[in-house]
Parts: structure tokens; sequence; C-alpha cells
């Protein structure tokens, strides 16, 4: 078999066609020397110079001293203005503190009336079985032992109807069901 030659390739690249930039530059360099000028020319203007400067210098210092005085008024101001916000500050939360203080010794009144929550392990067998029936629904079932008269059931409290208890055990579909004062103690496995 022959081989084609191979065809030309299908895209140019078009290489731009710029031309050297001329850059203006400078060519020649002229210093001038310092003997051109006289020597008291010089000394004329700088004396002059200086002259500016020194009235500028005391126009300068004159307005300095109006500003600082400018300043320690306005100081003046805002310190006293600042006290007397800050004492009104101390005073309002002084008041604001006091308020608190009475709203925390009602509602410690008010706590002290309600229960106050226990853990887990603190709980009647009746108020276990209803903090696991009454869960939310976003959390999961709690894996539980739980100790009746005649065995050990580790398995799920589904729910509670009068004083029966309906559980399922782990791996098991089917659901026993169990008096309330039959049970005799609840442990969390896991959740």
């Amino acid at each position: 078999m022959k081989r084609k030659p191979s065809p030309k390739p299908l895209l140019y690249i078009a290489q731009p066609g710029f031309q050297r930039m001329n850059a203006p530059m400078q060519k020649v360099v002229i210093k001038k020397d310092a003997s051109e000028t006289p020597y008291k020319e010089k000394k004329d203007e700088t004396e002059q110079n200086v002259e500016e400067v020194k009235d500028e210098v005391k126009d300068v210092e004159e307005v300095e001293e109006k500003y600082e005085m400018v300043v320690e008024e306005a100081e003046d101001a805002t310190q006293t203005e600042a006290e007397t916000e800050e004492e009104k500050a101390v005073t309002e939360q002084e008041e604001v503190t006091e308020q608190e203080e009475e709203q925390e010794e009602e509602t410690w009144s008010d706590t002290d009336i309600r229960e106050h929550r226990k853990r887990f392990t603190e709980m009647t067998v009746a108020e276990k079985i209803d903090y696991l029936t009454n869960l939310p629904s976003y959390v999961p079932k709690a894996l539980c032992i739980i100790e009746t008269e005649s065995e050990n059931i580790r398995g799920v409290i589904v729910e509670r109807e009068d004083n029966r208890v309906k559980i399922r055990r782990s791996g098991d579909l089917r659901l026993l069901e169990f008096a309330q004062n039959e049970i005799l103690n609840i442990q969390i496995l896991s959740f």
C-alpha cells in the first residue's frame, strides 16, 4: 500500500508582521557647568528663599498655636460630654441590672414550681417510657434494654397505649406487648 502524502495543514497560524519600533531616545547629553552662573546670583536667590521660608514658618507657627487652642477646647468639651454620657450609661446599666435581677428572682420562683430536667437514669419507669415515646420525629428511636419480671429484652419502645407498652425486638418485626407495671427498668444502649 502506498501512503498518501500528508495534506497541508488545515490550520494556519499567521505570524504578525510587527515592525521594529523606533523609540525616541536621547542621544546627546548636555551638561551645564556651575561656572556659567555667577556665585553672587545663586547667593542672592538662596537668601531670598530663606527669607520666604522664615515668613512661611512664622505663619505656620501661628496657625499651629491657634489649632492647638481649638483642639484643647474641643477636647475639654468632648470630655465633659463623654463624662455625662458615661454617667448616664452607668445609671442606665444599674437600672437594667436591677431589673434583670428582679426578673431572675421571678423566673427562679417559676422554675421552682416546675420540675427540673432529670437525667434519664434518675427518671422513673413511667417517665422513661413517656420520654422514649414522645421523642421528636427527626430523632431516631433509641435502642434499649428493657428489664421485665420474666426476661431482659433488647429492642425499641414503639408506643404506649393506656398502661400497655409495645416493644419491637432488635432484628424482629413483631411487636411485643407488656403492661407498664411489668417493666422494672429501662437502659438506653444507643440512638
